[in-house]
């Protein structure tokens, strides 16, 4: 009864330590077989702060060159547009500005 016993726990417990190790060595190592950095994926969220802390000092600067909030045409995310690229004050106004 004992061995039955140990035969399934050994079974279940030999996987999930060569899953946790694989998994480790992804987390550890600098580069994989292809050369991509699997450190990299953990300053994704470096760029999502990045592109907010963007879209927040674009704020002021639509409001300078409008008068008022952005009211975008056509659906454009003026903040992934202009945090990517640089946008001019006349391509903001002719995107956010309201028509007269």
């Amino acid at each position: 009864m004992h061995s039955i016993v140990a035969l399934m726990l050994i079974g279940t417990i030999l996987p999930i330590a060569a899953l946790h190790q694989k998994h480790q060595g992804f987390i550890l190592s600098s580069s994989d077989s292809t050369g991509n950095q699997p450190m990299d994926a953990i300053s994704r969220a470096d760029r999502h702060t990045n592109y907010r802390s963007c879209a927040l000092r674009l704020i002021p600067h639509v409001w300078s060159v409008c008068g008022d909030a952005c009211q975008p045409q056509n659906g454009i995310d003026v903040a992934q547009k202009c945090c990517s690229t640089d946008c001019s004050s006349d391509y903001i106004k002719e995107i956010c500005c309201p028509f007269d």
